[in-house]
């Protein structure tokens, strides 16, 4: 495990805009990589200014992107979270989803990331106006979309019934070209997450590395909640899991989330 490279997303800082302030805070030790979380309020991928305070920052820092987490939502003026979906029942939404992802992936020549992460569906209440067809049609365009530009497309596991540890697997069945993004803190909700490494692992590329207490999406600090973090690591390496270990933590009321994410990554990577 101490080989292994590390990385934290900045979903570590999703309520504000992202700056070179925030890519600098980013910068400890084990941390090599970052995923860039790409909610228009927090990193809008449009704003060219933006992005080239971002790509100029992580030139001066030494990390590097590994990967994308595509859009799916924003904040609106009140503070309340916006959705949209690429697997929605209304088209016009459907596309819109997708053409965000797109103009989101082609920042590939400047970040020179290898995968996109997409949640196939949202979660909760509003996942009822969904459905898993239209999800697998945008899938393929980003797949095509993908392979033009060089990245992998990583669908996400998360509460839904899409993307359950199953529903994943038969997803693969029906578009071979996708891989995974595996998301302890949504395993955990799901029951156990050692049987999702187990079933999805040969096809798993990327990950979202965080805790909760089995009943909410916390995104906790690894060994803050029960996510079971030994066998976790020993199931991924028994997978030859071949990427980068990426916490996905989120900011709380405390100021000092990166430094303890951080101690939680050395903590991961002491471990045989």
């Amino acid at each position: 495990m101490a080989s292994k490279p590390f990385g934290i997303s900045t979903h570590a800082f999703y309520g504000e805009r992202l700056s070179g302030s925030h890519i600098e805070r980013l910068k400890r030790e084990p941390f090599t990589h970052i995923e860039i979380f790409c909610a228009l309020h927090h990193f809008d991928f449009h704003d060219r200014r933006q992005v080239e305070e971002v790509a100029a920052t992580l030139g001066s820092t030494g990390l590097r992107v590994n990967s994308l987490h595509s859009p799916f939502y924003t904040l609106n003026p009140s503070g309340e979270r916006a959705y949209y979906s690429i697997s929605s029942v209304d088209e016009d939404e459907r596309r819109f989803a997708v053409s965000e992802i797109k103009s989101a992936m082609e920042l590939r020549s400047r970040f020179a990331y290898d995968y996109v992460v997409v949640h196939l569906g949202p979660t909760g209440e509003r996942h009822r106006f969904d459905d898993r067809q239209q999800g697998i049609r945008s899938l393929t365009e980003l797949l095509e979309y993908g392979r033009q530009l060089g990245v992998e497309i990583a669908v996400e596991n998360i509460p839904n019934s899409f993307s359950t540890t199953d529903a994943l697997l038969d997803l693969r069945r029906t578009l071979g070209g996708i891989v995974f993004c595996f998301d302890s803190g949504h395993a955990n909700m799901e029951g156990d997450p050692l049987r999702t490494i187990e079933i999805l692992g040969p096809g798993i590329r990327t990950t979202h590395l965080h805790d909760n207490a089995g009943r909410h999406d916390e995104h906790r600090v690894p060994y803050e909640g029960s996510v079971p973090w030994e066998g976790v690591l020993r199931a991924l390496g028994a997978q030859s899991y071949p990427g980068v270990y990426m916490l996905e933590v989120r900011e709380g009321r405390d100021e000092d989330i990166v430094p303890r994410a951080a101690a939680a990554a050395r903590r991961m990577a002491a471990m045989s």
